[in-house]
């Protein structure tokens, strides 16, 4: 589980012959590069390569090398935007619900905080570098 297990519940769309490298850690390996600095696919490449010993032990994984700039894009173009959103937001109610404070012994019980508004998050907000067509 990683990232709080924020996308392990995102259905996978690949097909078998392209499932070397799982979901979730590759998502999450390109989400922590563009935290780094990446912005193209070719330094997600480069960054995921670079610290790919840091990363397997992170995700739990035993990836051989990194996965190439053609197949990180492959995978990016075939996410479903509406369920990352989906999946971000759930994880937030969560977090949100878990955090309010017990007022029931004071006779009163704690209002519920306001949503906050999450900007549309989808590939092409977060990947919208990375993937136009030229």
């Amino acid at each position: 589980m990683v990232f709080g297990g924020v996308f392990s519940g995102l259905r996978d769309r690949r097909g078998a012959r392209g499932t070397r490298y799982e979901m979730e850690p590759l998502l999450c390996a390109a989400l922590v590069s563009q935290f780094a600095g990446a912005t193209s696919l070719r330094k997600i490449e480069a960054f995921i390569d670079e610290r790919l010993k840091p990363l397997n032990q992170l995700f739990g994984r035993c990836w051989p090398k990194a996965r190439g700039w053609v197949g990180i894009r492959r995978f990016l173009l075939e996410i479903d935007e509406a369920e990352i959103e989906s999946a971000v937001r759930v994880r937030a109610h969560g977090l949100m619900a878990s955090s309010r404070p017990d007022c029931s012994s004071l006779g009163r019980t704690a209002k519920p905080a306001p949503p906050v508004p999450l900007p549309g998050i989808s590939k092409e907000v977060i990947f919208c570098r990375f993937i136009r067509p030229r």
